[in-house]
């Protein structure tokens, strides 16, 4: 018998292998992976504060409406309203934190991996390692989930010759479609 929460990851794996295979189709082989610089990283983060803010903009513009609008009179409730609006900012402020910590201690650590038409080059400061697709070990895959069940493929953890690999856009750049054509040389048809 198995629970609600393998049925869902049995098919969200189904569906990121099937989101991997139709992303790998349409990028010829080559690719390359490169991981991000301490720049790239930051603009990832900056591209991310935006819409906190439109997010609790709108949560908050919400709870203070509802207060303002639906008290019927009541004169306590804005001010207790106002303060929990005040109070959303506490976790953006948090992930604002942690972002500025982890653009600060980035340090780019100068790894590539290309999917080759043949094999996986893993390059690491000084070291290379070249695995047949069949020697290629994937841990998981990064999902994104959705509405209705669905997930998005972000990329894969994988086994890598230097100890484990996070190969996501978040991490590399062309991540996710050098993960997708893993994947694909590594699960899909021929």
């Amino acid at each position: 018998m198995t629970t609600r929460t393998e049925q869902f990851r049995r098919r969200a794996d189904a569906q990121a292998l099937e989101q991997a295979l139709n992303l790998a189709a349409s990028h010829p082989l080559p690719l390359t992976a490169r991981s991000l610089t301490a720049e790239e990283i930051a603009t990832i983060d900056h591209r991310i504060y935006p819409i906190l803010l439109s997010l609790y903009g709108i949560g908050a513009a919400a709870i203070l409406s509802f207060a303002w609008f639906g008290s019927e009179g009541d004169s306590g409730i804005f001010p207790i309203a106002a303060i929990i609006a005040l109070a959303l900012l506490v976790p953006l402020g948090v992930v604002a934190r942690v972002g500025a910590r982890r653009r600060k201690d980035y340090r780019d650590p100068l790894v590539s991996i290309e999917a080759g038409v043949q094999e996986v080059t893993v390059r690491d400061a000084g070291r290379e390692a070249r695995l047949d697709y069949r020697d290629v070990v994937i841990g998981d895959f990064l999902m994104l989930r959705g509405a209705r069940s669905r997930a998005l493929f972000l990329g894969v953890t994988l086994d890598g010759p230097f100890g484990p690999v996070r190969l996501d856009n978040m991490a590399y750049q062309n991540g996710t479609i050098t993960a997708a054509a893993i994947v694909a040389r590594r699960h899909g048809p021929g």
